[in-house]
């Protein structure tokens, strides 16, 4: 929203001021001679001062429409100067209309002496509506300015926090390849055993100890060394070489 589209154009603002000035010369040079009159000829100021009392009443009203004007186009409601100008312009509009009866008028002339106030009433009323018109346009222009300015500043500040502390995103690794699967398919799980050492005959270890024990010490060899080298008792080492011997014969 700009404040050509939110208000109407300057130039209009001007014509209604003006054309409520010209209301307010022609209805002040109109009620002029009425006034001074009527103030004459009731006796409510001495002659030669009735010009006086058409001056102050139309001062009075031009001093509240400024007064008004300028509340209004600070938002304000003029209330006391509308009061002041309707209070003097309905008296200008009495004294117009006895003022006519006065000269043996018709009630078409009373009608016109006392519509001329009335206009000029209406006029500043107008005006002062489209001061206040403009000037909460103008209001509701600086909120949104105000506004707008706020939204940048707080995007200002984001984008420099920001600036100041980047996020980092962690680097996520793929997951390891599974080396159970080949093809596209499982491999079959074969669970791995140890192998199982055949079994031995102590028979044949105590033999080739005892043959080994004979290469080494000949005729000299005895019961107690074979109990030694095979961990038995002394006599189960000399039945041992005894059983050695005979199978040896034997053979």
């Amino acid at each position: 929203m700009t404040a050509r589209t939110a208000s109407a154009p300057a130039w209009l603002h001007r014509v209604a001021v003006g054309s409520t000035t010209l209301v307010a010369i022609g209805s002040a040079t109109l009620a002029f001679r009425g006034t001074t009159d009527v103030a004459e000829a009731s006796g409510a100021v001495p002659a030669g001062f009735g010009w006086i009392v058409p001056l102050v009443i139309e001062a009075g009203v031009l001093a509240a429409g400024v007064s008004a004007l300028a509340r209004a186009a600070t938002g304000e409601q003029p209330r006391a100067e509308l009061a002041m100008m309707f209070s003097l312009l309905a008296l200008s509009t009495i004294v117009q209309v006895a003022h006519t009866a006065s000269l043996g008028g018709s009630v078409l002339g009373m009608v016109l002496a006392g519509v001329i106030p009335s206009v000029l009433l209406a006029s500043v009323e107008l005006i002062l509506r489209a001061q206040r018109r403009a000037h909460h346009a103008r209001a509701v222009i600086a909120d949104q300015m105000l506004a707008d300015a706020r939204r940048d500043e707080e995007r200002a500040a984001r984008a420099a926090q920001r600036a100041a502390h980047p996020v980092r995103t962690p680097l996520v690794r793929p997951p390891a390849p599974d080396r159970s699967t080949a093809a596209g398919h499982d491999r079959p799980h074969t669970p791995i055993t140890a192998a199982k050492a055949p079994d031995r005959d102590p028979g044949s270890d105590r033999h080739a100890l005892i043959t080994n024990l004979i290469a080494e010490h000949g005729a000299r060899t005895s019961g107690s060394m074979v109990a030694t080298v095979l961990g038995t008792s002394e006599s189960q080492g000399r039945r041992l070489l005894a059983a050695y011997r005979r199978d040896r014969a034997a053979a």
